[in-house]
């Protein structure tokens, strides 16, 4: 054995294990000699636990064994291929990158596995990358180097375009792992315009104009005379409803532009297919079209969210209530001045609005959601809570003189510890099974007189002791469906992350969901992809209104028939399908959750365009001349853990013993 392997490990490290070894053998001897019968061979039978145990000992500090028995360099060189969607921009001398790296990778590879590098790692023959294609939407290089270093590797060859995602961990790893490696970068890329944004409303009204968002970038070798300035074609449909002329940035910069359209509207409203495509001349046409899906209908409204005074509440519950329902969503915040502040993402984002406004979008909304609600809210906001169809409130905590669905009264402060009981509902299975242990108590809690008819989603105990109160009152009065928040600081929930993010998304998710069953969205999808749009080389991601998915079966066609068909488990409350090619799609789903079976369909796309064409060429690791000198010094390396050595030998040791207690009486 010591003519296979050295074993190295520093100084302290040694230090320290053979202080732990010494305490191990201590307590075996005394374990031997002073708790186990007298009989023969105790300190044989000892030696042999105490081998075992110091064995494992020393693989858990893991040390490198040196001068392996299979030398890496008599197996050659292993060659890793990037395989992300960047390697598919033609290189200026005309040829395609992919096909320049595979028949440098096969040339290197002389026959051996080549592994490609991407999203994951996996091994392929190289006769078999005459049928592949780059898939990859990103190129994380790291797990593939840590793997071919596990495997006793002491230099690799990447074969790549530069654009490794996770470059600078590659060059803290390097030295570390003392893996030399051979950098092969292909050509530069071909002078290339590509569309970088595209950003439609998520809901228009008819007959009216929107603005589209639009971003472009210009990489490789550009020419400048080949021209300043692109044309911007928009189409619905197939049809042209707009075009603009946008500049030519600089390389490696972007321009933006808005073009301002007016969607058609189908009859009675619904989904607009919206495609933009920038005209150039360029060799790559994958990155010039991009897609985007718009609501058009007589009334916009969706989903209005209006904060008398804004905490952490409005950032967590307007997304979780706009991926549950379905609808667009927006914020109105009101400042200490008196003021409107709009809320959420997009270019609207911090605009200050007047009290006309955001009355406006009250009386328009689909749901109607109002937080920190208290004496100070305008009476526009109190009459409209009374009319809405679809009503969420989240009371201040002195409520006093403010008419609300339920009769609350003012919030009692305290620990309040949500439980893992769930109450009879409607949306109980999809809240049932929740981790409850590590969720962060409430602030407060309103006392409620719950109404017949009424129901509550989830209760809470002060202290983890007592009677169970409300989390919420839920009930439909004449058609109006409304819930009441009775606790304060949900968002403690989502703002830990983990399981206790998972209470607040279901419980709100749920309650959503079943406000506006039979409403007048209810023609929003009840299982849907999240975005109908999705980049080259990413899975479609799926959910289901109120929350709960276990699972999905989606089948997809094509315009020219063509069809696939996919059965997706769901992680928490999103199932997402494997990559898909790109293309448009009608698709047919039905999601499984619980005992309940749910259907739907509609159109969606993948794009063409992955933010991969756009990353540029980082600074490749410089590292290579320490890790050159680690392995010149020696460091020929793998480490313990990656021997079958010690395996057979602890397994012996183990044995021995066991079978010589058994042999000499011991049990």
């Amino acid at each position: 054995m010591s003519n296979l392997h050295r074993i190295r490990m520093s100084a302290s490290h040694w230090t320290l294990y053979l202080i732990t070894a010494l305490i191990a053998l201590g307590a075996i001897l005394h374990l031997y000699h002073r708790r186990e019968p007298a009989g023969r061979g105790r300190t044989l039978l000892a030696v042999l636990r105490w081998g075992a145990l110091a064995l494992l000992i020393l693989l858990l500090f893991d040390p490198r064994l040196a001068n392996p028995l299979t030398r890496p360099a008599a197996r050659g060189t292993p060659v890793l291929l990037d395989n992300s969607l960047s390697m598919l921009l033609p290189g200026t001398d005309g040829s395609s990158r992919w096909n320049t790296a595979v028949t440098e990778s096969r040339k290197r590879a002389a026959g051996s596995t080549i592994t490609l590098f991407g999203d994951a790692s996996n091994a392929v023959r190289p006769d078999s990358l005459a049928s592949l294609a780059p898939t990859a939407s990103a190129s994380r290089l790291l797990p593939a180097i840590q793997a071919a270093a596990e495997a006793g590797a002491a230099r690799v060859a990447v074969v790549t375009d530069g654009g490794i995602a996770d470059a600078d961990a590659v060059a803290r790893w390097l030295a570390r792992l003392g893996v030399g490696v051979d950098w092969v970068t292909m050509p530069a890329a071909a002078p290339n315009v590509l569309m970088t944004t595209f950003e439609a409303p998520a809901w228009a009204e008819a007959g009216k104009p929107v603005d589209l968002r639009i971003a472009v970038e210009q990489h490789g070798d550009v020419d400048r005379n080949a021209g300043d300035s692109a044309s911007i074609v928009a189409r619905q449909d197939g049809r042209v409803i707009g075009t603009a002329r946008i500049a030519l940035p600089a390389v490696g910069r972007a321009t933006e532009s808005t073009l301002r359209v007016q969607p058609q509207a189908p009859a009675g409203g619904g989904v607009v297919h919206l495609e933009a495509t920038v005209e150039t001349d360029d060799r790559f046409r994958d990155d010039n079209v991009r897609h985007a899906y718009v609501q058009v209908s007589a009334e916009p409204s969706g989903i209005v969210l209006v904060s008398m005074s804004p905490d952490w509440e409005p950032r967590f519950l307007l997304p979780v209530l706009e991926r549950a329902i379905g609808l667009p969503a927006r914020g109105y915040l009101r400042t200490p001045d008196g003021a409107w502040l709009r809320a959420g993402g997009g270019m609207d984002a911090g605009q200050r609005l007047a009290d006309p406004a955001v009355r406006g979008a009250v009386q328009a909304a689909d749901v109607l959601v109002v937080h920190n609600l208290s004496a100070a809210a305008p009476s526009w906001l109190t009459d409209a809570l009374l009319t809405a169809r679809r009503v969420l409130v989240l009371p201040a905590t002195d409520v006093t003189g403010i008419e609300l669905p339920a009769a609350i009264g003012r919030g009692q402060p305290g620990d309040w510890f949500v439980s893992a009981e769930v109450p009879a509902s409607p949306v109980a299975p999809l809240i049932t099974g929740m981790r409850v242990d590590d969720a962060p108590p409430l602030a407060a809690l309103h006392t409620v007189t719950a109404a017949p008819g009424t129901w509550t989603p989830m209760v809470a105990t002060l202290g983890r002791r007592g009677t169970a109160s409300p989390l919420a009152i839920v009930g439909e009065t004449e058609g109006r469906r409304w819930a009441v928040g009775l606790a304060e600081g949900y968002w403690r929930w989502a703002f830990r992350g983990g399981a206790p993010a998972d209470i607040y998304n279901r419980l709100w998710s749920s309650v959503g969901g079943w406000l506006v069953q039979g409403g007048r969205s209810a023609d929003i999808a009840a299982v849907r992809p999240v975005e109908r749009v999705t980049a080259r080389g990413e899975g479609v991601r799926w959910v289901a209104r109120g929350g709960r998915l276990d699972s999905v079966r989606v089948r997809m066609r094509t315009s020219d028939g063509a069809a696939t068909e996919s059965v997706v488990r769901a992680d928490r409350d999103t199932a997402v399908m494997p990559a898909t090619a790109p293309g448009t799609y009608r698709y047919e789903v039905t999601g499984y959750a619980g005992d309940a079976t749910i259907t739907a369909d509609g159109e969606l796309t993948v794009e063409t365009y992955s933010p991969e064409f756009a990353r540029t060429a980082a600074s490749l690791p410089d590292a290579e001349a320490k890790a050159l000198r680690e392995l010149r010094a020696g460091r020929d390396t793998k480490p313990l853990h990656a021997s079958p050595f010690p395996y057979a030998l602890l397994l012996l040791l183990l044995s021995a013993e066991w079978i010589l207690r058994r042999r000499w009486g011991l049990r």
